[in-house]
């Protein structure tokens, strides 16, 4: 879609959209999504629906879809792993507004502790082990795989789990670091590291932060807070000059604020930051003042690497994940039109 920029390993998946929309329509309603596609136009085709409807909007949400409108941009719901409606045996959402940090006091955040796990435990056929870090995966004298190392955090044990199959999903960095520690005669760099290749690559977001001033209140302070998003910026994008833009990002309300995060993100910088001023300004400015962000996807480069640090040790002794790398000019150059778009 973009060819390769220059110092970058950008390259289209090998597999479709087609590909992956049973596995994905799977996941969202085995573990409960709540949504609506419909107002997105860049939104790529679906099997069906989410399984719940999406929350209902808050007050941020109606000013800045006017907002998108007279831009020329669609909006609509954002999906969210929320029950917005009694599902699965479990609440639906009180809208507390703490969702991220803090876990949900009616259990209507949805994930694998509260769906799929309990599912498999209560089939009789997999077993949960709590407090143990996998440490190394086994392998046997022809270098296939044969099981993984565990070690009990609290009483510092080790113990080797014998298995027929081994899936590693630790996220991009422990998975990398795993692979890494799990060195043998036959992988001596580490585990499916004969190129050089595990840990390189690292993808992840830049983060764009907007805020603007309104009349009237726009926070309501109902959660999750999350409510609008547009996808028009993810793909397609120009800059001043007409030249093209690798990637975008996609533009969402954020979070429902804590005070401390609005008085060291959102108060204008010639605003005391202690005394009456500070909180003259927190108790006129906090309803009143949206917040937009937006996630720009990075253009991988293959320096941009984990690797195993030399002298860094965790609490059991072993080395710590060691990130480095830099951000691609593309990537730089693409943050900058959205956070100028936002």
């Amino acid at each position: 879609t973009y060819g390769v920029p220059e110092g970058s390993s950008l390259a289209d998946w090998p597999i479709t959209h087609d590909d992956l929309v049973d596995h994905w329509d799977w996941v969202e309603w085995e573990v409960g999504v709540c949504g609506d596609p419909a107002g997105h136009r860049a939104l790529a085709p679906r099997r069906r629906g989410d399984p719940m409807p999406p929350l209902p909007a808050n007050a941020e949400a109606a000013a800045l879809a006017r907002g998108a409108s007279a831009l020329g941009l669609s909006t609509g719901s954002v999906p969210m792993l929320l029950n917005s409606v009694p599902h699965a045996g479990r609440a639906r959402c009180v809208r507390c507004g703490e969702c991220v940090g803090f876990s949900c006091p009616v259990d209507a955040k949805n994930g694998s502790h509260n769906t799929v796990l309990p599912r498999a435990l209560a089939t009789g056929n997999a077993a949960l082990v709590a407090g143990c870090r996998a440490v190394g995966i086994t392998t046997d004298a022809a270098g296939r795989v044969t099981g993984a190392v565990l070690i009990d955090e609290a009483a510092g044990t080790a113990r080797t789990v014998r298995a027929g199959h081994v899936v590693v999903a630790c996220g991009a960095i422990e998975t990398a670091r795993l692979l890494l520690a799990s060195r043998s005669d036959r992988h001596p760099d580490g585990l499916g590291n004969a190129t050089d290749q595990v840990g390189r690559h690292l993808q992840g977001h830049a983060f764009v932060s907007a805020f603007g001033a309104f009349d009237e209140p726009v926070v309501d302070a109902d959660g999750p807070g999350v409510s609008i998003a547009t996808l028009d910026l993810a793909h397609g994008n120009v800059d001043a000059d007409g030249v093209p833009l690798v990637g975008g990002g996609v533009v969402a309300n954020e979070m429902v604020k804590l005070p401390i995060v609005h008085w060291s993100w959102a108060l204008p910088p010639d605003v005391p930051r202690w005394g009456a001023a500070a909180k003259a300004a927190m108790r006129d400015t906090y309803r009143t003042t949206g917040h937009l962000f937006a996630q720009v996807q990075e253009v991988p480069r293959p320096g941009n690497r984990v690797t195993l640090d030399p002298d860094v040790r965790d609490g059991l002794g072993l080395p710590v994940a060691r990130l480095t790398g830099e951000a691609h000019p593309e990537t730089v150059r693409t943050t900058r039109h959205i956070a100028d778009r936002s």
